[in-house]
């Protein structure tokens, strides 16, 4: 595949960069079927769709010893270098970014500077920059709109906020977030193995309508509100997990750090709410996210 990754010269022309998410599935003849993606730029989109489609012909995945369809996804990222673009690693944990509950010193957000717990103190800050810039779009309101709108971004290894991605239910809101997040300061950058690093971050934003009892739908229980699909696997000799993290309306959710327990592997989802995770069988799973409880999965074949 990276002999044949290469961006169009137009997209070039435009500086056109970012991520995009492709799912496919290898059907029971062993072909590429039913390819989907999301990105940036219909150029990129349009780019990946022409390298999967010329993928050769495969042998099909079985279970039970009968051919079946298979499911796979994977990020690629087009990155702009003078002539090349490259795939990101599927654990996630790769040279453009680290993960915030991963990475070894996390962004300083002002006013965490002399602070013992700046992790705390991050998510603290961010949680009142929300507070105090939030205002639930009139329109929204009157169309009865609402729900968790799932924030991810980076933290550049400048200390500056970038790749903001959103999937919420509506655009009203989505919008709202945005707003919301370009404000943010700029930082001090976050640091790993004693370099700067860009640090992926992601947040879910709730926005809730009174109901008539007088309570906010924001008092509902969360729990088992993060739902993980998925199976173990075998790649190149290694065991992994792949899987998809959902809400309750069965919608990916960017961002949800991924962990193995007793262990340093660790993934976070896509924009997709995809992951691969190196695991064993009877290992576990615990999948984080900022604003609910934990969710642990055991590993099984």
């Amino acid at each position: 595949m990276a002999k044949t990754l290469a961006i169009r010269e137009e997209a070039i022309k435009q500086g056109l960069e970012g991520r995009v998410n492709v799912m496919f599935t290898i059907n029971a003849e062993g072909n590429i079927v039913d390819i989907k993606k999301r990105g940036p730029h219909p150029l990129l989109e349009d780019e990946v769709e022409r390298i999967i489609s010329r993928l050769p012909q495969m042998k099909p995945g079985l279970k039970d010893s009968i051919a079946v369809n298979i499911p796979y996804s994977i990020p690629i990222v087009f990155k702009l270098d003078g002539t090349s673009a490259k795939s990101m690693s599927q654990k996630g944990l790769d040279s453009d970014y680290v993960p915030f509950g991963q990475v070894d010193e996390v962004p300083i957000f002002p006013g965490c500077e002399d602070v013992s717990d700046t992790r705390a103190c991050f998510n603290e800050k961010i949680m009142e920059h929300i507070s105090k810039n939030f205002r639930y779009p009139e329109e929204a309101q009157k169309n009865g709109i609402q729900g968790r709108v799932s924030a991810m971004f980076t933290i550049s290894d400048k200390g500056m906020v970038q790749n903001l991605k959103l999937r919420g239910p509506d655009k009203l809101l989505e919008d709202e977030v945005q707003r919301i997040l370009e404000r943010l300061p700029k930082m001090e950058p976050g640091k790993n193995d004693g370099e700067q690093v860009a640090v992926a971050y992601s947040i879910p934003v709730n926005f809730k309508l009174q109901v008539e009892d007088g309570q906010t739908s924001n008092e509902k229980k969360v729990k088992d509100y993060l739902q993980v699909a998925g199976a173990l696997a075998v790649e190149r000799g290694a065991s992994v997990f792949k899987g998809q993290v959902m809400d309750r309306e069965s919608m990916g959710i960017p961002g949800v750090d991924i962990l193995v327990v007793g262990s340093n592997e660790a993934a976070i989802s896509d924009f997709e709410g995809q992951f691969s995770i190196p695991v064993l069988e009877g290992q576990i799973l615990e999948f984080q996210y900022e604003g609910l409880p934990p969710k642990r999965v055991l590993v099984f074949g």
